[in-house]
């Protein structure tokens, strides 16, 4: 077998141990729900719009905030994401029209319309909180791929997360998680 090809192999099997490893981690913490747990912040982490309005994914994530809003009256949303190139608004201000039209006061909404990133949104959901006072649980709702990246990143922050799982789009489930694995090999060196 010549030198190039067992390179080849040697670096597949890395990468499939990387791969096995990684979504083990993000399939641990799927599986929580600690959405009876109280928390002053609820963050809601951005997701693609369809114009101006949220694509599926981005709805699954504002349905299970909102179920936790309602069981927990005292919570503030965060809704926390900028605007794309091909987003006529940011999705900050989609989410906080859509949880308006479903209920919730807008004296409860707080709109993070700078991050571009899942660390910048907690970059700067973590400033805001801070601005606001000690406050430090929060809960996060983000589809459930997501959740162990966004753990780790809101503890760099310093925040306490309360993990929400929202589902994830069908069509979308193979690409997410694999792009995930990747994100948080990224997160874990890069963001901090």
């Amino acid at each position: 077998m010549s030198a190039l090809k067992r390179l080849f192999i040697g670096l597949l099997v890395i990468g499939l141990i990387v791969l096995g490893l990684t979504q083990g981690l993000i399939f641990s913490a799927h599986r929580i729900d600690e959405s009876d747990r109280p928390a002053d912040y609820v963050i809601i982490l951005g997701a693609q719009l369809d114009g101006d309005k949220p694509k599926l994914a981005l709805e699954y994530r504002l349905e299970t905030a909102l179920d936790y809003l309602e069981k927990h009256p005292q919570t503030i949303a965060i809704c926390s994401g900028g605007r794309g190139d091909d987003e006529s608004i940011s999705e900050a201000q989609a989410m906080g029209e859509w949880l308006e039209e479903k209920g919730i006061d807008k004296t409860r909404i707080v709109l993070e319309a700078a991050s571009k990133n899942t660390f910048e949104n907690f970059l700067y959901s973590a400033q805001l909180i801070r601005q606001a006072g000690d406050s430090r649980r929060v809960a996060i709702a983000t589809s459930g791929y997501h959740l162990y990246r966004a753990s780790l990143l809101a503890k760099r922050q310093g925040l306490e997360p309360i993990l929400l799982a929202a589902k994830t789009p069908g069509v979308i489930v193979i690409k997410s998680y694999v792009r995930e694995s990747l994100a948080l090999i990224k997160s874990y060196f890069l963001d901090r």
